[in-house]
């Protein structure tokens, strides 16, 4: 993909999916791209920054309850995977 496609990619891009994107990158790329960013959405830095923090925090949630889940049900799954792929 060329960077005249990357740039067309990212112009297309919703406000959400913006901030996906960013709350998966790193803190060293986040940091180069968060000042472009806030630009392109016409948001204060600041308010980017916040709404990054808050995507990071929803994705951790996610996960942490998914952790729990297959704690909790894990042997189930298992059972209900064999069954399924045995036919």
């Amino acid at each position: 993909m060329s960077l005249e496609d990357k740039q067309a990619e990212y112009l297309q891009e919703t406000t959400e999916e913006v901030i996906q994107r960013l709350s998966k990158l790193s803190t060293m790329e986040y940091e180069l791209q968060r000042i472009k960013a806030a630009k392109q959405l016409n948001v204060r830095v600041g308010a980017l920054d916040k709404m990054v923090t808050e995507e990071r925090a929803n994705e951790t949630a996610v996960f942490m309850a998914i952790e729990k889940y297959i704690m909790i049900y894990g042997n189930q799954v298992s059972r209900v995977v064999k069954v399924v792929l045995n036919g």
